[in-house]
């Protein structure tokens, strides 16, 4: 059994209050107030490899153009030979819901683009964040226009392509870089912990 820490625990709370206001018609601003950079940034990454992975960007201050995430702590990125030419998530904007689809014949050594549509691109890097914190294992360029809030998800086979590189206690710390249409572009980084229960 593991513990995890408000951090972890706090974001799935968190997305399903944001989730219910959407539904009902109203503001996710509703559901928790930004912070003063405007942008609000919701990994979670699961206690252990092998488990679902959801990265939240909304802005309350412009549009979302880029998004690029790197991982400074406990976080690896990889190319399971398993999922090729599978469905391995999805990327969830205003302008809709669109499979995530891993190439066959991908190896990890180059990037691999998940989703390509006119100007919008998802690629994914091999990463690990013990000798590759400074570069991002995930880009999504080109994000529709009316784009304010984007949910990206790895789950079914997609689970295991990002997460922690072991058991608990880890602390997986993820840094996103957010490219705004008329605001600031920042960078926003969130962690939570995990450890064994006594």
């Amino acid at each position: 059994m593991h513990v995890m820490t408000p951090g972890a625990r706090g974001v799935t709370l968190l997305v399903a209050a944001l989730a219910a206001a959407l539904a009902v018609g109203g503001s996710a601003a509703q559901a928790t107030r930004f912070p003063p950079s405007g942008v609000r940034f919701l990994p979670d990454v699961g206690a252990r490899p092998g488990t679902k992975v959801l990265l939240f960007v909304e802005t309350n201050r412009g549009t979302l153009r880029n998004l690029s995430f790197r991982a400074a702590r406990d976080v690896v990125a990889e190319v399971p030979r398993s999922t090729h030419s599978y469905t391995v998530g999805r990327l969830i904007t205003h302008g809709g819901r669109r499979p995530l689809v891993m190439p066959a014949g991908s190896t990890g050594r180059r990037p691999v683009t998940l989703l390509h549509r006119g100007s919008l691109r998802v690629v994914l890097r091999s990463s690990n964040s013990r000798h590759d914190g400074d570069k991002a294992f995930l880009s999504v360029d080109g994000l529709p226009r009316a784009s304010t809030l984007v949910e990206i998800e790895f789950d079914g086979l997609g689970r295991g392509i990002i997460g922690p590189p072991h058991d608990c206690p880890n602390h997986p710390t993820l840094v996103a870089r957010v490219e705004r249409r008329g605001a600031p572009a920042v960078n926003v980084a969130n962690s939570s912990s995990c450890r064994p229960s006594k």
